[in-house]
Parts: C-alpha cells; sequence; structure tokens
C-alpha cells in the first residue's frame, strides 16, 4: 500500500528567466499513521538548480493532505532558450522510507513576463502595466550567455473593438535587441471609461509578439475591470435627536459606499452652522459590487436659544474625505463621485421649558385643577367659588405658560429659569401666603367667633370674651390680607424681571427691560401679561384657606350651638326629677 502521494500543478508553469514563479504542490499521506514527509525533485541536474524549496520534511496527519509552495527560478548562467520544456519528478520522500507515488512538475520557458498586482482600474483612471521582453536563444542552439544575437522583436494591440470605452496604448511596438538574454521593457497604458451607462465594465487585451526571425510567435490576453468606489450621505441619513437650545444635541448619521472595491479608510467633517465641531477617522468600507453603509453617532452643543424667539434654525453639515484621499467614482454620472460627498441639513434647535423635562407631570396636574373647578361647581354652586375658579384659572394659565412659553436664556446647569420661577412661587410665595393665614387669620377668624359669643352670651364684656377666645383684638377686614398676599405674590415676577433684565442692561442697555416687557409671546400677548398670572395665584390660594377656614369654622360653631340645644332639651327633660 502506497504510504505517500505528490501532485504537480494542474498546468505547466510559465518561465521568465531569472524570474522566480511559484508552483503549489500537493502532498498526501495515505497511510494510518501520522509520518514526516519531504520533497525531492529527480530529472536533469540544470532544471533541479532552477527550484528552491521542498527539502525539509512537513508533519501530515493519517489520510491528510498538505500545500507546499516552492519557487522556480531558470538561471541566466544556464542560458534558457525559447520554448524550452522543464520536466521534474515530485517524489515524496517518507520518514519511514515506504513506498510512495511521485507527481510531475513542468514548465515552459516564454520571453516575456508582467507582473500585474491589481488588473482593476478605476474609472476615468489609468493603469500601467510593464510588459518585459527578453532576448531567448532557439532550443538547439550553441548559445552562451551574453553572446550576440541581433533581433528585432514587434509588439501589436488586438484590435480596438474588443475593448470598446476603454482607452489601451503601448510605449513602443517595436524593440532592438543585441545580445543573448538582453532584457528590454514597454509599458501598456489602460485607461477606463468615466462611465458605464453605454461602455462594458471589462475589457480583453490581447498582445501579440513576433520577432524578425520568425522564431517568436505569442499570444497574451490581459483582462482589466473596471472598478469604483463612491462615498455618499442622503438628508435622511441624518438625525438630530433631542435639540434643545443651550444643551447637548444627538446627531446620529449613516455613510453608504456603493461600488466594486474597498474605499480604504477617510476622514469625515461635521461643522454646526459653518463651524467644525468634529472630524471622524472611519474604517474602510468595501461594498463588493453593493451598497454598505457605516453609522455613527455624536454629540453636539447647541447654542443657547433665546427666551423671546422660542426657536432658532441651524444646519449640520457633513463632508466626506475633506483632503480626497480616496478616488471616487460614480458608474452612471461620473462627477456625482465627489459631488454627493457634501450635505447640509437644517433642524431646529427650542428653548428647554419644562414641556422637555416633567412636562406630563404638569398636565396631571392641568387635569386635577379642572376637575376640582367642576366638582366644586358642581357641590357649592357658581357663586361661592368664584375664587376657587380664578384659582385654578390661574394655575393652569401660570404653569401652561412655563410649559410653552420660553422665559429666559439664562440657566444654570440643566435647570432653566422657567424652573426657577416655579421654585420660587413654590417655596416662598406658598409659604408666606401660609403664614400669613395661621398668623394674622386668627384675628380675622376671632372676629367670627366674637360676634357667636356676643350673640350668645351678651351679659359678657368684650375684654371677658376676646380673653375666653385668648386674643388681645379681632378684626373684621379682610383688605389687609388680600393686600398682604398681593405684595408677596409679586415676588415670581420681581424675580423673573431682575433675571431678564438686569444682565441685559450691562448688554445692551437698560431699553431691554422695557423691551422684554412688550415683546409679543407665541400667543401675541405681550411678556408683561405674564406678571398678572401671579397675583391671581396668590390671590385664589389666599380664598381658597379662607374659604376653608370659613367653612370648617361655620361647622364648629354649628356643631356647638347643636350641643347647647340638646343640652338644653335635656335639662327640660331631667327638671321634673330635680331634687328627687
Amino acid at each position: 500500500m502506497h504510504r505517500a502521494r505528490a501532485y504537480g500543478p494542474s498546468s505547466s508553469l510559465y518561465l521568465f528567466p531569472g524570474q522566480r514563479t511559484e508552483a503549489t504542490l500537493r502532498i498526501s499521506n495515505l497511510g494510518n499513521g501520522v509520518d514526516g514527509i519531504s520533497l525531492m525533485f529527480t530529472g536533469d541536474d540544470r532544471y533541479r538548480r532552477w527550484v528552491e524549496g521542498g527539502g525539509e520534511a512537513i508533519e501530515v496527519q493519517p489520510f491528510g493532505e498538505v500545500l507546499l509552495t516552492v519557487g522556480v527560478t531558470p538561471l541566466l548562467v544556464d542560458v534558457p532558450r525559447y520554448n524550452e520544456v522543464m520536466t521534474l519528478d515530485v517524489v515524496p520522500v517518507t520518514s519511514d522510507g515506504l513506498p510512495q507515488t511521485p507527481g510531475k512538475l513542468t514548465g515552459l520557458v516564454v520571453p516575456y513576463y508582467y507582473n500585474v498586482t491589481s488588473t482593476d482600474v478605476d474609472l476615468g483612471r489609468m493603469s500601467v502595466v510593464t510588459l518585459y521582453i527578453m532576448n531567448l536563444p532557439s532550443v538547439g542552439s550553441n548559445a552562451v550567455y551574453g553572446g550576440e544575437l541581433p533581433r528585432i522583436v514587434n509588439l501589436r494591440l488586438g484590435n480596438a473593438s474588443e475593448y470598446p470605452g476603454w482607452t489601451v496604448a503601448l510605449s513602443a511596438s517595436t524593440l532592438g535587441f543585441n545580445r543573448i538574454l538582453e532584457k528590454k521593457d514597454v509599458e501598456l497604458y489602460v485607461t477606463a471609461p468615466r462611465e458605464l451607462r453605454y461602455y462594458s465594465g471589462v475589457a480583453l487585451v490581447p498582445i501579440t509578439i513576433t520577432s524578425s526571425d520568425n522564431l517568436y510567435s505569442e499570444n497574451i490576453y490581459m483582462n482589466f475591470r473596471a472598478v469604483y468606489v463612491d462615498l455618499f450621505i442622503s438628508r435622511s441619513d441624518i438625525v438630530v435627536k433631542r435639540s434643545i437650545g443651550g444643551g447637548e444635541a444627538t446627531v446620529s448619521f449613516r455613510i453608504r459606499a456603493e461600488g466594486l472595491k474597498p474605499s480604504g479608510s477617510f476622514r469625515v467633517n461635521i461643522y454646526l452652522d459653518g463651524k467644525q465641531v468634529e472630524s471622524l477617522l472611519l474604517d474602510s468600507l468595501n461594498p463588493s459590487g453593493g451598497v454598505v453603509s457605516t453609522e455613527e453617532e455624536i454629540k453636539v452643543e447647541l447654542p443657547e436659544v433665546k427666551w423671546y424667539r422660542g426657536e432658532e434654525e441651524h444646519t449640520i453639515t457633513f463632508l466626506i474625505d475633506p483632503d480626497d484621499s480616496v478616488y471616487e467614482a460614480n458608474p452612471l454620472n461620473f462627477d456625482l463621485g465627489e459631488g454627493n460627498n457634501h450635505i447640509t441639513k437644517s433642524f431646529v434647535a427650542r428653548y428647554p421649558t419644562l414641556s422637555y423635562r416633567g412636562g406630563g407631570v404638569l398636565i396631571v396636574i392641568f387635569l386635577l385643577a379642572f376637575l376640582s373647578i367642576l366638582y366644586l361647581i358642581y357641590r357649592y354652586g357658581l357663586t361661592h367659588i368664584a375664587f376657587h375658579m380664578m384659582l385654578g384659572a390661574a394655575v393652569i394659565a401660570l404653569a401652561g405658560s412655563i410649559m410653552t412659553i420660553p422665559l429666559s436664556t439664562y440657566s444654570v446647569g440643566s435647570y432653566n429659569i422657567a424652573e426657577f420661577i416655579v421654585a420660587v412661587s413654590l417655596i416662598v410665595v406658598l409659604p408666606l401666603v401660609i403664614w400669613i393665614t395661621m398668623g394674622y387669620h386668627r384675628y380675622y377668624m376671632g372676629w367670627r367667633l366674637y360676634r357667636v359669643y356676643r350673640e350668645e352670651e351678651p351679659e359678657k364684656s368684650d375684654e371677658e370674651i376676646l380673653d375666653t377666645l385668648g386674643l388681645d383684638h379681632v378684626d373684621s377686614s379682610r383688605g389687609l390680607l388680600y393686600a398682604s398676599t398681593l405684595i408677596i405674590s409679586l415676588l415670581g415676577p420681581l424675580v423673573y424681571l431682575i433675571l431678564v433684565s438686569v444682565p441685559g442692561i450691562f448688554e445692551v442697555g437698560s431699553s431691554y427691560f422695557i423691551k422684554n416687557l412688550l415683546t409679543p409671546l407665541p400667543g401675541g400677548l405681550p411678556t408683561i401679561s405674564l406678571l398678572l398670572l401671579y397675583p391671581l395665584f396668590g390671590l385664589g390660594l389666599l380664598h381658597l384657606i379662607l374659604w376653608k377656614k370659613e367653612t370648617l369654622l361655620e361647622e364648629i360653631i354649628d356643631v356647638k350651638r347643636r350641643m347647647q340645644k340638646m343640652k338644653v332639651e335635656i335639662d327640660e327633660e331631667f327638671e321634673p326629677y330635680r331634687g328627687i
């Protein structure tokens, strides 16, 4: 049973004197054990000297195969002849010396050689292929290296109809030689079409080589392919998220590549309103005959939006491959290859009102306030809840204006002035109003109790009644309550005016104060109309507290009177039994 077998290349090698040509050999281990196999070349010593490699043993698994690459270089000192055939036996040598089956390695010496690393040619560009021609003696001639051998070699391109749309030319069509193994080169210029709408994307370029002594008769066929890559971006590929003035917007974008070859790495510059804000170096895209894309995302700091504008328009611009490191072309429109690398998209940045943060909570508050008003109308009637309706309207208007109307550009961190005013209203105005009701309201409520005691116990003096109530005096007027609440409720608008006006004084003069007050809002009302919301809110809240206290007081007095009435009735019931 054969333990090893060698296989030569499936076709004969084309050998050019002095140039290394690689051959791939296949070695099989047909035994059931691991074996170390090397190659030995047998045949003419002249050809054996041309082969490099194969002498080292390679471990091959049972019934396995390995590929081995060897180099074949016709030596100039051996003076290779034209169309000389090299034949060698490739003998696998096993470590245990068991039987083997040899293969064949054959080659043909030719007078030409061209080293083409790629037969791909960019659309509209020229590729240069260098063709080497050597002056070879004929087989059987008594030739020596460097001896005289005058000869003229002619090169001719095939018919141009074989590659329509392509431009092909040779740097020389005739070469003169004087000595054996003399080498000269000629360049082949191949230019691909600019577009593929009317032309083929491939070209078969034939070159015929003949000599003056009729020895040479060679036909070379070179296949070239028109390739391209086109990088582009469209407006629909750009998405700007959370475009809030003075904040950080997220910009996601997609860059596409179409074509037949890799783009190589390239740079993308991003501009906000014409000013560069980012530059990215992206990896190569390989469309492989289709379209591929890469998705990226960046953060962009947006300028602040003026409170009285509400929103401002900005532009985001993308410039692909600004340094032209990628040669681009479009198969249908050549100029579009570089023309679609630049795109600008407009977007709107809005002032960061509360509708962007916590707007849902405010909507719930609006609904609760509205439902509360409906309930009060149903429970107490329209006349008794006029102030409560004013309170509800003020709450809805105040919160609604904060949600939809930008109040100022001045902010600290992520909190804008609108939120600050809400905080002032809740933290300052509301506690002060409650404090007033708890402090001064006791004198107003004491007056209500004083009237009850005066009706029920007319014999008591004013001092005795006040002593019973624990008060030094009472007051029947609500005027001071409303006036104090009105003044306190103006604290919110006062803070607003200071924050939007004082910085403006240092910027554009005192007229900025009046301008801010009279600047129309989106609804058409001047900014000063916002000041009315805070007094309404304060007065409405005050009256709500007063109404609640008076309602509770009336209930307490009513309970007290009913208890006194019950006491009288009980006394009358038990009067006949007294003294028993």
